[in-house]
């Protein structure tokens, strides 16, 4: 018997194949990945599968230090890659691209229209800060993001059994894999209030998921994190990152940022779409959704979220809430009977999905590489030309880089729980950047022995400077590739 394919899986599929082979387009342009938290990912994989044991500690990062960060993602890379770099930057990319099928069935269970729940797919594969965040970037979220997607829309679907084993199975395995499991539980605390406001009860059996995810959520995490909640307290909340970068990447949320990170079609409809579901039609499983994209801008708020993140994750909800607003309006075209109109409208909406989706998230893939390819050459640089024992001074953005393409000690990276006094390193860094004091330099040289200090145009630009000051006409320092590199000699 032949197996039929309802059409719009079949345009669904496509669409699948369409995104993929975008992103793909981009990732193997390169032979390495776009940034430097990605070469963490990657030195954790390659340690399970050559040591066969977790990476607890890192000899290379400020030094040496003990490492904290939930396994799991580091062992189903390795599974299932064998630590090969080709199925390192096909995976992931494979994981994302599959969100359009759980945003289809999220969007049409929610407005019963295969085409706006397609239009909400296609969206939700196109928003700049997508690009930005998870290309070729072996990035956790492109598990993490599918994850809670799925988590999200089984809770609202407990009664079949398949969907009551995804909420259970999935409760255990977020939080083994990234600390974003506590947006869920955050998701949740409001969910119950909305529906309580909107005097709507939660059945039996969601109220016991609830507890059951909540409690094996906060165990698990407490299992993984338990050193640093014992150092830190409520503060590791704030995962100890030093107080200048925590005001740079946590910053106050302005509309600008939702426009430029998501895009027009998103935002504009998106939001609408929350106020039509949850206001104007109290649509129950729109609650949950709502709930969610409530908790990612509370947490952005209040700083337990970078603003680059919360966006990739609000971006999702946004595109599902488009197609709500879109539903209604493609409904009311319907009852003017001018098919014209309708025609008219979904050209408009085509035109702006390329003006302000397609080609934004392009130019973002396109730029990452840019990025990836420089910036790989001046750090494989320090691997051939300095001794194995000597400890570079780079930004806090190029410490992992430093690690695994430098194959050298870092003074510091982002990786910041646990790590031996990030805050005052930080602190330090910048002295040596911006200092006009050789003095001052050269003994914070010698505090943390660094051998070479690596200048790049990021640093450059972070600090406004152009050399070392106090390294042009010392005998200390010794200047390579026109002032990229220096080396301390005294």
């Amino acid at each position: 018997m032949k197996l039929k394919i309802a059409y719009e899986y079949k345009l669904l599929i496509l669409l699948f194949i369409f995104i993929l082979g975008f992103r793909l387009y981009f990732v193997f342009q390169t032979n390495h990945f776009n940034n430097d938290e990605a070469y963490f990912h990657l030195r954790s994989i390659n340690h399970i599968l050559s040591e066969k044991t977790l990476f607890t500690y890192d000899n290379l990062s400020y030094g040496g230090r003990l490492v904290l960060y939930p396994p799991l993602f580091h062992i189903l890379m390795g599974l299932l890659s064998f630590g090969s770099i080709f199925l390192l930057k096909l995976i992931p990319e494979v994981l994302i691209s599959l969100t359009v099928f759980i945003v289809y069935f999220i969007t049409k269970d929610m407005v019963g229209n295969s085409y706006t729940a397609l239009f909400a797919s296609l969206l939700s594969g196109f928003y700049p800060i997508l690009f930005s965040e998870t290309l070729n970037n072996l990035s956790v979220y492109t598990l993490v993001i599918p994850l809670i997607l799925i988590m999200l829309y089984s809770l609202l679907n407990l009664e079949k059994k398949f969907y009551l084993w995804c909420f259970v199975v999935s409760s255990f395995l977020l939080p083994l894999i990234h600390p974003s499991a506590f947006i869920f539980i955050f998701t949740v605390f409001i969910y119950l209030f909305l529906l309580l406001g909107g005097a709507l009860n939660p059945t039996k059996l969601k109220k016991e998921a609830i507890i059951f995810s909540f409690l094996l959520i906060l165990l698990l995490e407490f299992a993984v994190y338990k050193k640093a909640f014992l150092q830190y307290g409520f503060d590791i909340m704030w995962q100890n990152i030093p107080s200048n970068i925590l005001s740079d990447s946590f910053r106050k949320l302005a509309p600008l940022d939702l426009l430029i990170g998501v895009g027009f079609l998103p935002l504009v409809f998106g939001s609408f779409g929350i106020y039509l579901g949850i206001v104007k039609h109290k649509v129950k499983s729109a609650y949950m959704y709502a709930a969610f994209s409530i908790a990612v801008i509370l947490l952005i708020v209040f700083r337990f979220l970078t603003i680059s993140i919360g966006l990739m994750f609000l971006g999702f909800v946004l595109c599902i809430f488009s197609a709500y607003s879109l539903n209604l309006i493609y409904d009311y075209l319907n009852k003017l009977k001018f098919n014209y109109v309708k025609n008219i409208f979904t050209v408009l909406l085509l035109i702006l999905f390329l003006s302000t989706s397609f080609i934004p998230s392009f130019l973002a893939a396109r730029e990452s590489n840019n990025i990836a390819n420089s910036k790989i050459k001046e750090v494989n640089w320090i691997n051939i030309n300095t001794p194995e024992d000597a400890v570079i001074l780079g930004n806090i953005d190029e410490g992992n880089l430093i690690n695994v393409i430098g194959k050298r000690k870092n003074v510091l990276d982002d990786n910041f729980l646990l790590a031996p006094d990030p805050i005052q390193r930080s602190e330090d860094m910048k002295t040596i950047y911006t200092t006009v004091s050789e003095a001052i330099a050269v003994n914070l040289i010698k505090k943390y022995r660094i051998t070479l200090i690596y200048l790049s145009d990021e640093t450059k630009d972070t600090y406004s400077i152009d050399n070392l000051k106090y390294a042009e006409n010392s005998n200390c320092f010794t200047s390579f590739r026109e002032g990229t590199y220096y080396v301390f000699k005294c």
